[in-house]
């Protein structure tokens, strides 16, 4: 592959390429959230059978992804990837959107109104957004569990361009999804599907996701649950403050 082969890890594709295959491979395979904790294998980033390569070794093919660090273990090589920078992954998120959404009307009728929602903590303009959000994602794009349905709504917070993260690791589990607006804000969010909204908020509560932050003016912790059979997001919301 010329990237391996040359050493140079810029974004070949991303230059020159469409996104539009990209993003139908990934309609087509379902894919979720890249996971881009893995380290792996020139064999992983070379394969080829679309039915076989993970969603991170496609977009590094694609350019999507470019290589962050190398590390050697017997003999053998290993890559962690990431987006080469925000404008990209934004970029990518954006692509996906637009492709997934039945009734997507642009950035500034989709995107703008929950900036504003999130900086304002306007907690039922988030839930409107929200829930326009999953009931336009048609039905056979998504599977009825946790992952996928995290996975749009990561794409659909990190598109708003603050600062975004998905499965963050802390001492006793994983935040599912973590933002920081400009104004400082932290929201916090557990998912769950066909369970319950409060037990979700629980969990976030019980396992400290939001220890390492109570130094902030403020954190916001939400527990939401997907009921599948009306396809609608139920919430719970808390606020910590210093």
């Amino acid at each position: 592959m010329l990237y391996l082969k040359n050493k140079s890890y810029s974004s070949y594709w991303y230059e020159t390429g469409n996104p539009k295959v990209l993003i139908k491979l990934i309609k087509h395979n379902k894919y979720e959230i890249p996971n881009l904790e893995l380290m792996l294998s020139e064999e992983d980033l070379n394969r080829v059978d679309i039915d076989k390569i993970s969603i991170e070794a496609l977009m590094f093919q694609t350019g999507y992804l470019t290589i962050h660090k190398v590390k050697e273990e017997y003999s053998r090589k290993f890559y962690k990837l990431k987006f080469p920078n925000k404008e990209v992954q934004i970029s990518f998120n954006e692509n996906l959107l637009r492709e997934f959404l039945k009734d997507w009307k642009g950035e500034d009728s989709e995107i703008n109104p929950l900036r504003k929602a999130l900086e304002n903590f306007d907690t039922q303009e988030i839930e409107f957004r929200i829930n326009k959000l999953v009931e336009n994602i048609p039905y056979d794009l998504y599977r009825n569990d946790e992952k996928s349905i995290k996975s749009f709504l990561y794409v659909y917070l990190y598109s708003t361009g603050f600062d975004c993260n998905a499965e963050l690791h802390t001492k006793l589990g994983r935040i599912d999804i973590i933002l920081k607006t400009p104004n400082k804000k932290i929201y916090i969010f557990e998912i769950k599907i066909d369970k319950d909204e409060e037990k979700a908020l629980k969990q976030i509560k019980n396992k400290e996701y939001y220890a390492k932050y109570t130094l902030e003016k403020n954190v916001i912790i939400c527990g939401m649950n997907f009921n599948t059979k009306k396809r609608k997001m139920y919430y719970m919301w808390e606020t910590i403050y210093r």
